[in-house]
């Protein structure tokens, strides 16, 4: 599983950071989603929400090792507010991440691509 420590290799703190550009929002995740950033996370999908232009979400997610019990429902409901304003796709995903969360019912195989270059090139291919 993909690794989010710093470099004494402590863990780190969850911390996200939006770009966007036209119609592309990338929301790029690092850290362990658990209950202890819930708060960062609503601010996150109230950032994320708010890009009234936005009809594509990339959420990428390479240095998240583990998505966390407690905090399935609130990514569950996440993804979908975001399918209501457009595309999701969920990027860069460890593998024994993704096994999880497609047996739990959290995230759609559909949605998963292997890395944001995938990803931007599917929405390029798109738009033109």
């Amino acid at each position: 599983m993909a690794s989010s420590q710093d470099e004494n290799g402590q863990q780190q703190e969850f911390q996200y950071l939006v770009s966007s550009k036209g119609p592309v929002i990338v929301v790029t995740f690092v850290g362990e989603l658990k209950s202890n950033c819930l708060e960062k996370l609503e601010a996150c999908q109230s950032e994320v929400l708010n890009h009234e232009s936005a009809k594509y979400f990339l959420l990428y997610m390479r240095d998240v090792p583990n998505i966390t019990a407690d905090v399935n429902i609130f990514f569950t409901q996440f993804q979908k507010n975001i399918r209501s304003k457009g595309h999701l796709r969920l990027c860069s995903v460890a593998p024994v991440l993704r096994e999880k969360l497609t047996k739990l019912g959290i995230i759609r195989n559909l949605e998963v691509v292997n890395n944001l270059q995938i990803a931007l090139k599917e929405i390029t291919e798109t738009l033109k």
